[in-house]
């Protein structure tokens, strides 16, 4: 608890609103974040399902204080949605997290996938981000082959010692492209995340499909 006290302590020089009280709601959706760089607003909800106000009151006010900041996310077929990230790399840092990578090769909807994986899987302990892999990990991967070269996927958690691939597809992957990534980490329990509305279906795999 004295560590969370030195954060919250430090946390409050980085933000707008040093007045906030923060909740155990709050720190452990935090924690999510620092995992996961991003999380859908129906998934950081969970952690205010017992308020009888709705969780985006909370989550409100958390980016009215400069913790975090809203940003809206398209998905085919669902429309625009709110996710939450944090404000900016100081108050990222602070919690022990960073912001997400989104650009060219990765776009906001696929990084939100991989965080829906995380929740959908039920928020494993070591649930770790290709951005935070060990060097055993990049190594383990680094001798597996995907269309000829080796391919890290987006994530892996552990389940009774055994490794679990995460892969998200933001719609976009074509059945060659999704077989080859398959082949690639044949052996291994792989989990894919996928919109409802994709280019390809994923088959022999655990698969979450979010709408």
């Amino acid at each position: 608890m004295k560590a969370l006290k030195a954060r919250s302590s430090t946390l409050k020089q980085y933000i707008s609103d040093s007045t906030i009280r923060l909740s155990d709601a709050d720190r452990a959706l935090f924690s999510d974040i620092s995992r996961v760089r991003i999380v859908d607003e129906s998934d950081a909800g969970v952690h205010y399902s017992d308020r009888k106000t709705p969780a985006s009151s909370r989550l409100d006010r958390l980016v009215d204080a400069g913790i975090l900041k809203r940003v809206d996310v398209y998905q085919p077929g669902r429309g625009n949605f709110k996710t939450y990230q944090f404000a900016n790399e100081d108050v990222a840092r602070v919690m022990g997290g960073k912001l997400p990578t989104i650009g060219a090769k990765r776009n906001a909807l696929h990084e939100v996938i991989t965080s829906k994986i995380y929740f959908a899987a039920g928020r494993p302990d070591s649930f770790t981000l290709e951005a935070d892999f060990s060097r055993d990990e990049k190594s383990f991967f680094s001798n597996r082959s995907v269309d000829g070269g080796s391919v890290l996927p987006d994530a892996v958690f552990y389940k009774n010692g055994e490794m679990v691939v995460c892969e998200a597809d933001s719609g976009q992957y074509n059945s060659s492209q999704i077989a080859s990534k398959q082949a690639g980490w044949a052996g291994l329990k792989q989990v894919w995340g996928q919109p409802s509305q994709s280019a390809a279906r994923v088959h022999n795999a655990q698969v979450y499909r979010f709408g």
